[in-house]
This record gives C-alpha cells, sequence and structure tokens, in this order.
C-alpha cells in the first residue's frame, strides 16, 4: 500500500483551513473580552461566522444545534445554499433570543445596544 504525503500547495490549504477555524472559534471569544454584552457584535459574527453563538458563554451547545440543524436541511433540501441561508437565519434568531434572556436575569449586567 502506498502511503500519500501532501505536496506543497496542499499543507498551504491545510494551513488556511486551520486559520480559517481558529478564526472561527477565537474571535467570538476574543471579541466577549473587549466588547461584552453587545448585540450588534453578536448579530454580526452570526451573520459573518458560524461559531457567533460562542460570543456569549454557554454557546457551544447551540453551535452544535446549528450544526445538526444544518445537516439535516441539507439532506431534506437538495439546496446546499438554502440551507445555509436557513441555519443562519435560526443563529440570528437564537442570538437575539439569548439576548433577551440574559437581559430579563436580574442578576446579571444590562445588554448594551
Amino acid at each position: 500500500m502506498t502511503e500519500y504525503m501532501p505536496q506543497g500547495w496542499e499543507w498551504i490549504v491545510i494551513l488556511l483551513l486551520f486559520l480559517l477555524l481558529g478564526l472561527n472559534i477565537g474571535l467570538p471569544l476574543i471579541l466577549r473580552k473587549y466588547y461584552p454584552n453587545k448585540r450588534w457584535v453578536g448579530i454580526l459574527l452570526c451573520l459573518f461566522l458560524g461559531g457567533g453563538q460562542l460570543y456569549l458563554s454557554g454557546g457551544l451547545k447551540y453551535v452544535i444545534g446549528l450544526g445538526i440543524l444544518y445537516t439535516i436541511l441539507k439532506t431534506i433540501m437538495s439546496n446546499n445554499t438554502y440551507a445555509l441561508v436557513i441555519t443562519i437565519l435560526f443563529s440570528v434568531g437564537i442570538i437575539n433570543w439569548r439576548f433577551l434572556k440574559l437581559r430579563t436575569k436580574p442578576q446579571q449586567k444590562e445588554v448594551q445596544r
């Protein structure tokens, strides 16, 4: 059996994928520290990054749920674009709901707009 070793350009693609994954996970966590509880930041992250739910604490379960939703929609629909758009819209709705839920808790800081 022949072993396969990635060539030069394939290493660049692998590195780029790891950088994009790091950006997708790291950016919400960094923005959570410097711009805490800003609704517009959370909504923009959900629109443009798959890990935007990580902006608020406890967001991993929502990221996993949205991934499952995307997989189910992609299986049901034959069009990946529609499944992605629907999942992004659900993500924005979920982050908005989480901010509203955060706002009603008396022991938490009030959400800034």
